[in-house]
């Protein structure tokens, strides 16, 4: 009998060359007597097929829908946490750019409840930092730190909704640049759909020519400021990730993006409100980060010639291992100098679950925090300032886009030619058109007329259809003071001036005014990631989708405002449950049917598929069951080696001995840099153990 011990570092693949004959006398046997190796089982491949993620956060509103692609890849037992970062990344830049309001300020989580994965879908609190509670409780909920020696709150009304933040009398302006005087928050910006603001209540020109001694900073770190260094303690330079700064009225804008610059950048735009004498809101200078669909957006809100304006000074590419960005303020301008309010921002909803990804021992309630509107929260974003500055719900500023309401214009007097037109929406579906126009006295005339922006309409004589190629015959211009049509030497006057419509918020904002709906948000994923996370597959398509009914006034407690789809299995990385060692360099007398059909089977085999299997000779040595595979070590012990016949009618004098562990499809497997060991017996057909 012969032992012959090999090892391998090649994926499975054993080989071997003997130096020395190795003789094996006829009619030989061979048995696997143990073997020990670990694997990397690809777990689950995302490719062009599975990868899409859509989410739509309200069933009824199509605007609310978005879909992005996860990245392709092929994750092993090694590395699926980062497919899991990617998907929750993912879910969240699906998180639609739109104004409804569960679509801004909201967030998916990945987490674990008792073993199962659990698919979180919260609204994020757009609210006070400075002066917040939580709903139901009452308490204050602390997420700033500064130092009340140096910076005070004032509230200049009585119920102290509206929150003002400055030095305190007699803290002087610095020199040089100086970031000490700041308020460090605890809790980071909501990583789905969200928006920070910070706006210049007060800002005077202080007579100096630093550009440091005056006005203030907001930004963005990737370092937990508040948790690492004290309030008052000057911010490191390189911790300032992204950061927006004003000094003077007279002075620009300033920013800083590390991604791409080592130092700060003039933004070229000029303020255009920082704030005069204590008095009414106004629209001034609001700077915003904006983290929506994958990205930040950074820039500030203005107000030039009555009209809201938006000017971004740098939008970055965010990534699914983008770490945690945690807001910060300074202030250089003297107390009588530069004040700031409508500091709000959209805080990651698990801050009062400690932002554990352990969902299992959630404090009871856990979902108040944002699962209350306006009225039952008082110290919201919308009590902090902003219902005053606001034009309506949900916009800043002002809207954006749109076009004349013609059919509010009455009749319309045409000149020279004498004539009264008449615009309305029939006979608009199944059209890109908006409104018909008709001539009184003249019912054949009638014409299609397409929106081109506020100000420009096409004109078609014929029904414009939607997915046609359509060719404008006429354009006319209106003008939005007086409402006047002109197409040539035409016009067209109304009798009453029409109102703009279809506009959208140049800056849209959460509403929780609004959380009281009760809402279904869609999510779709494919079935391959459904059941990679351990949820039992609803529905035939490759694609499913799950209902996750959310708002304030959904029947059960944990929807509100706070849902999820928890997974119907225990997430378990399984991988194969079974081996197959084969011999590459003697032939065995072993046969494999495990498939209908082979791609080497022999020209003109049959046998019918929907009972048989094809059976074919394979060198198969041993197949190894493994019982629990979760870590990829496989150890096999063989208590009665089972010897397989060579079959040789004489002497063989091998010079190589080759061997390869498959995966039961018989594929390669992947081995860990972990060494494979394998010991084999060889014995005459008449030699017992």
């Amino acid at each position: 009998m012969k032992l012959i011990r090999l090892a391998t570092d090649n994926d499975g693949v054993f080989q071997s060359s003997f130096q020395n004959d190795m003789i094996l006398a006829p009619n030989s046997q061979m048995a696997l007597l143990n073997l020990t190796f670990k694997s990397e089982y690809d777990v689950l491949n995302v490719n062009s097929s599975n990868s899409k993620v859509t989410v739509k956060t309200d069933s009824t509103v199509a605007s609310s829908e978005s879909s992005i692609d996860l990245n392709e890849a092929i994750y092993t037992e090694a590395d699926y946490n980062s497919f899991l970062d990617d998907l929750k990344f993912t879910m969240n830049a699906a998180l639609a750019d739109d104004d409804q309001i569960n679509c801004m300020s909201s967030q998916w989580n990945i987490r674990d409840y008792e073993g199962r994965k659990r698919l979180e879908y919260r609204y994020a609190p757009f609210f006070n930092p400075l002066n917040m509670k939580v709903g139901g409780t009452g308490s204050e909920l602390s997420l700033m730190s500064f130092n009340p020696n140096r910076i005070t709150l004032t509230y200049p009304l009585a119920n102290k909704n509206h929150t003002i933040f400055r030095k305190i009398d007699g803290i002087p302006n610095p020199n040089t640049e100086d970031t000490s005087d700041n308020l460090l928050s605890s809790a980071k910006l909501c990583s789905g759909n969200g928006i920070m603001l910070a706006r210049s209540f007060l800002n005077l020109t202080n007579g100096s020519a630093s550009i440091y001694d005056n006005g203030f900073g907001i930004g963005l770190s990737r370092k937990n400021l508040a948790a690492t260094q004290s309030a008052g303690t000057a911010i490191a330079y390189d911790d300032r990730t992204y950061e927006v700064r004003v000094n003077r009225p007279t002075e620009n804008w300033y920013f800083t993006n590390k991604d791409d610059n080592i130092v700060e950048i003039d933004s070229g735009i000029i303020p255009q409100h920082l704030g005069g004498a204590l008095g009414a809101l106004e629209n001034r200078d609001t700077a915003f980060f904006k983290r929506v669909g994958g990205t930040l957006e950074v820039g500030v809100l203005q107000e030039i010639g009555g009209v809201g304006v938006k000017q971004v000074f740098f939008t970055v590419e965010l990534g699914d291992d983008e770490p945690d960005l945690y807001p910060y303020i300074y202030i250089n301008g003297a107390a009588g100098f530069q004040h700031i309010d409508l500091f709000n921002y959209s805080i990651d909803p698990w801050v009062n679950q400690s932002f554990s990804q352990n969902a299992t021992n959630d404090i009871a309630n856990g979902w108040s925090v944002t699962g209350l509107n306006s009225d039952q929260a008082s110290f919201n974003a919308y009590s902090n300032g902003l219902d005053a500055a606001i034009i309506a719900p949900g916009v800043l500023f002002s809207s954006t886009g749109g076009y004349l309401n013609l059919p509010e214009g009455g009749n319309w007097t045409q000149a020279p030619t004498p004539a009264t037109e008449n615009f309305d929406e029939t006979d608009i579906d199944g059209s890109i058109a908006q409104y018909r126009r008709t001539q009184v006295g003249t019912p054949a005339l009638a014409q299609w007329w397409e929106a081109n922006g506020q100000t420009a309409w096409k004109v078609y004589n014929n029904k414009p259809l939607i997915g046609a190629v359509n060719t404008p015959d006429f354009n006319a211009t209106i003008d939005l003071t007086t409402g006047v049509i002109t197409i040539g030497t035409t016009t067209f006057t109304p009798a009453v001036v029409p109102t703009l419509t279809a506009q959208v918020p140049l800056f849209p904002l959460p509403n929780p005014t609004n959380w009281e709906d009760n809402l279904v948000c869609e999510l779709t994923l494919h079935k391959d990631i459904w059941k990679f996370l351990g949820f039992t597959a609803f529905g035939g398509d490759n694609y499913l989708q799950s209902d996750i009914p959310i708002g304030i006034s959904a029947d059960r407690a944990e929807h509100k405002c706070w849902s999820w789809r928890l997974a119907e299995n225990q997430f378990r990385i399984q991988q194969s449950d079974n081996f197959i060692v084969t011999s590459e360099s003697v032939a065995l007398d072993s046969h494999d049917a495990s498939r209908v059909h082979y791609v080497d089977q022999p020209v003109g085999t049959y046998n019918n598929p929907a009972s048989d299997k094809m059976g074919r000779r394979k060198n198969i040595l041993m197949t190894i069951p493994t019982n629990d595979n979760t870590s990829g070590l496989v150890e096999y012990e063989a208590s009665t080696p089972v010897f397989i016949d060579i079959n040789n009618a004489n002497e063989l004098n091998l010079k190589n001995l080759n061997f390869r562990i498959l995966n039961k499809d018989f594929k390669p497997i992947q081995q860990s840099s972990e060494t494979a060991i394998m010991t084999v017996l060889i014995k005459k057909g008449s030699e017992s153990l």
